[in-house]
C-alpha cells in the first residue's frame, strides 16, 4: 500500500496588463505572448510541476501520455511543440522553485523526521539530529511589462503578441496560419 498524497497548488503566473503571458520559442530564442484559455497554460504548469517533482525522485501518479497535448506554434520561426516546450525559462524557473518549496522540501522533512527514532547512542557513538524547519523562500513570479503589439489570427480568431520590431511575416501560435504585414 502506498501513502499517496494528493495534493493541489494555487499557481499564479505573471501576465501583462491585457492579460498575456510571456512563452519563448526554444528553437528562435525569441519571445511571445498568448492570451489563451486558462486550463491549456493549468495543463502545461502542471507538467512542469510533475517533471520537477519527478526529478526529485517523487513519484507522481500522472504521466505524459495523461496530459492533453496543444500544440503551439512560433509566430517568428513555426517552430512546434507541446505548450510545456514554449514557457518562458523564467516561468519554468518559478514553477520549479514553487514544487521544490511546497512538495519536495515537505515531502523530504517528513522523510527525515523520524530518521533518528530507532537510533541509539552508545559510549563509542552518540546520536544526534537536528530539525530545521525553515523552508525556503516563496518564489514571486512578474511584474510581465506590456511589451509587444497584439497580433488577431483571421483563421481561428486567436490573439497573440509579437515584438514590435519584428518586420517579417507571423504564424498564428495556434492554428500556424501565416499572417502577412500590411
Amino acid at each position: 500500500m502506498t501513502d499517496e498524497i494528493h495534493r493541489e497548488l494555487l499557481v499564479g503566473i505573471a501576465s501583462d496588463g491585457v492579460h498575456f503571458v510571456r512563452y519563448q520559442c526554444p528553437g528562435c530564442g525569441l519571445d511571445f505572448k498568448l492570451k489563451g484559455d486558462a486550463s491549456a497554460q493549468q495543463d502545461a504548469l502542471s507538467w512542469w510541476l510533475q517533471e520537477t517533482v519527478r526529478e526529485g525522485g517523487a513519484h507522481t501518479r500522472e504521466s505524459d501520455a495523461d496530459l492533453p497535448r496543444e500544440d503551439t506554434y512560433c509566430p517568428y520561426c513555426s517552430s512546434s511543440g507541446p505548450r510545456q516546450q514554449f514557457f518562458h525559462p523564467e516561468v519554468v524557473n518559478y514553477i520549479r522553485q514553487i514544487a521544490r518549496r511546497e512538495i519536495i522540501e515537505p515531502m523530504v522533512a517528513k522523510l527525515f523526521g523520524g530518521f533518528a527514532a530507532g537510533l541509539r547512542s552508545s559510549k563509542y557513538v552518540t546520536v544526534t539530529v537536528s530539525e530545521q524547519s525553515a523552508r525556503s523562500p516563496r518564489p514571486i513570479s512578474g511584474p510581465e511589462p506590456p511589451d509587444q503589439v497584439v497580433i488577431e489570427c483571421l483563421a481561428c480568431k486567436c490573439r497573440f503578441k509579437v515584438d514590435e520590431c519584428w518586420r517579417g511575416s507571423v504564424r498564428c501560435a495556434l492554428c500556424s496560419a501565416e499572417l502577412l504585414p500590411h
